[in-house]
């Protein structure tokens, strides 16, 4: 509801969604304070800020009740009548394929797909994105470029059976192929195809799109299921060319996961294209498609959600765009809208919407002309009406203002009782998996974020800020008990979340940190050699405290390692049977100095900070095998 354009238009949903927010936020402080409660001073601090914020409040108010009813002759005359005249048709509107009349978020809303469309589901408890059509790139002129290989037959997939969706949509045909929505992440079932009362055959176009080929059908009934599986699709096309700042701190996200690469991804967006964000000149001087999409700081839902399919794609993430309808209930909501389809692997397909609530408006859901309203307004008043309301403005606005001072004397003396009753558990896990699956849109997100609510070994508890940062210098780690590499760690600086609980195990995934369990198993698994030894001893006489050892069972391929004490510490497991070390100890023989050499390069490309004491080393045992080679052809270096 808060994501749509039109809710600033309706006093009454700004109504609601205030309550909503208000209401929200103080269910989210008791879970917080009863997971991880302030101290006394702290309490009582933020108490007085408070209570200082709604006196100011209510004087405002007065204030403006004041001034309200001093004006209410001069409002009154230029006021349009109430939005009650207006009219809108709330029936449902036959479903139609108008995918060849998208011209790209460049173009206005589609003809013909502002209300609701004949489009129902089982079960309705579920609010799936439809996807009507989807575009797998835009070129920098902002037209959709649409795939041209020709229909193809759909093979029988499977999927999981229990996450499925029966859809029935009435349909009015607008050419020879019906494309059929499907939620994102599934597929339809061919065999459960219904088209009018008889079976219908399935057809996939090239962006992956499910059609029917229509005979003498112009209208009627189709049923079918949908299944939530894997699917590869076609890889997407080009993307208009980001401004530079955008594309390059799009690349850097490379390194995250996927749903990590997702959610920094969807903020960046955000705070690029909100006029307050730290970007917000970053579209001046930018002559491709974005450029005037930056400077004017946001745009229609399929504008801003471009921009994040272009960040994607940027990020190395598989993207497409998708046009449809948002179900909520059993049924399509009124107005068409715009996300992105994002492949997190394995053709595991998820919506991305980066649109921000109060700023962006979908496509087709612009609603009623305001004009409109104030024409039939002026048509319908006169004098005598003028007269009328002006007089029912003085007396309302004199019976608000005694309404509302009686209401604050009541409010002040009598406090609305709620009764909080939470479950007996003290496990944080949900909250954290809440707040960083859901940051944005987390009320008071940013003091949530730094009470300490992750559970470590060495200290009591974490804030999901400060294990953020830990991540962010490569000094997080994670194990479910203590072990021999737990005092090391502790001691160069390193954070150990406890794996053992739920919240551990969830912000060690989603930030990515060091395994010590199964590094103490590989190293217990590995030993040295000679070759080992002698790379170890040359890094170690150039100042760099590491131990290196071997197995031939290395997770991951080449190795693994991790340094504390900011590099100054480190240890190193090689996979024995890697090619590139093969190599380099069969240099050993003929050329030991740049064997080492070689070999150290590969060693210190296992420790997630390179930094200026690794750069140091390398730069000292090349300087010898420089030396070396130049020695053995006989010549003065």
């Amino acid at each position: 509801l808060m994501d749509r354009g039109d809710v600033a238009q309706d006093r009454a949903l700004v109504a609601v969604a205030r309550v909503i927010r208000t209401e929200t936020r103080r269910l989210c402080e008791m879970e917080l304070e009863r997971l991880a409660p302030r101290t006394l001073g702290r309490r009582l601090w933020d108490g007085v800020v408070k209570r200082r914020v709604i006196l100011s409040f209510a004087a405002l108010a007065i204030s403006g009740l004041a001034l309200g009813i001093l004006g209410a002759s001069w409002v009154n005359e230029r006021s349009s009548l109430p939005g009650a005249l207006a009219t809108s048709d709330s029936g449902f509107e036959p479903y139609s394929d108008r995918s060849d009349a998208y011209g790209g978020p460049v173009t206005e809303a589609i003809d013909g797909v502002g209300g609701a469309p004949a489009i129902t589901y089982r079960p309705a408890d579920q609010w799936p994105f439809l996807a009507a059509f989807r575009i797998g790139g835009i070129d920098e002129a902002g037209l959709p470029i649409r795939s041209e290989l020709p229909l193809r037959p759909v093979e029988r997939r499977g999927g999981d059976s229990g996450r499925s969706l029966e859809l029935e949509i009435i349909f009015q045909a607008t050419g020879p192929l019906l494309r059929l929505p499907v939620p994102t992440g599934s597929f339809v079932d061919e065999a459960s195809v219904i088209l009018n009362g008889h079976t219908a055959v399935l057809w996939l176009t090239g962006d992956d799109e499910p059609v029917l080929r229509l005979g003498k059908e112009t209208s009627g009934r189709v049923g079918y299921r949908t299944i939530e599986g894997a699917s590869e699709g076609q890889v997407g096309g080009r993307w208009p060319l980001l401004p530079p700042v955008v594309a390059g701190i799009a690349a850097d996200m490379k390194a995250l996961p996927p749903a990590q690469r997702v959610e920094r991804a969807i903020a960046l967006v955000r705070s690029s294209l909100g006029r307050s964000g730290p970007f917000e000149a970053v579209g001046k001087g930018h002559s491709g498609f974005f450029g005037p999409v930056f400077e004017a700081g946001g745009g229609d839902c399929d504008v801003v959600n471009t921009v994040l399919a272009a960040v994607f794609s940027e990020a190395g993430l598989r993207t497409r765009l998708a046009v449809g309808w948002i179900g909520r209930g059993g049924v399509a909501t009124p107005g068409l809208h715009a996300w992105v389809e994002v492949d997190l692997g394995d053709g595991r397909w998820v919506p991305a919407d980066a649109t921000v609530p109060g700023r962006v408006e979908a496509a087709g859901m612009e609603g009623p002309d305001p004009r409109q309203d104030e024409n039939q307004a002026e048509a319908m008043t006169d004098a005598g009406l003028r007269s009328e309301l002006s007089t029912l403005g003085w007396v309302g606005g004199l019976l608000a203002f005694i309404l509302t001072v009686l209401v604050m004397v009541a409010v002040l003396r009598f406090r609305v009782r709620r009764e909080f009753k939470a479950s007996g558990d003290l496990d944080p896990g949900p909250l954290v998996e809440s707040l960083v699956r859901d940051r944005e849109a987390w009320p008071g997100f940013a003091g949530a974020w730094r009470r300490p609510l992750v559970p470590t070994h060495g200290v009591d508890r974490q804030s999901l800020a400060g294990v953020e940062n830990a991540a962010s210098q490569s000094a997080l780690f994670v194990a479910k008990s203590p072990g021999e590499w737990m005092a090391p760690v502790i001691k160069g600086g390193g954070l150990v979340l406890d794996g053992s609980t739920r919240a551990g195990r969830f912000a060690a995934t989603a930030f990515g940190a060091f395994d010590l369990d199964q590094w103490a198993s590989m190293w217990r698994c590995s030993s040295t050699n000679w070759f080992g030894l002698q790379v170890q001893e040359a890094l170690c006489g150039t100042g760099l405290n590491l131990k290196l050892r071997h197995s031939d069972d290395v997770r991951g391929g080449d190795g693994s390692g991790f340094a504390v004490d900011q590099g100054a510490r480190a240890w190193v497991v090689i996979d024995e049977t890697d090619p590139d070390w093969r190599r380099c100890r069969d240099l050993a023989g003929a050329r030991p100095a740049e064997a080492v050499f070689r070999a150290a390069d590969i060693v210190v490309e296992m420790l997630p900070l390179s930094g200026r004491r690794t750069q140091l080393a390398l730069s000292e045992l090349a300087r010898k095998a420089l030396i070396a080679v130049d020695l053995t052809r006989g010549t003065p270096l």
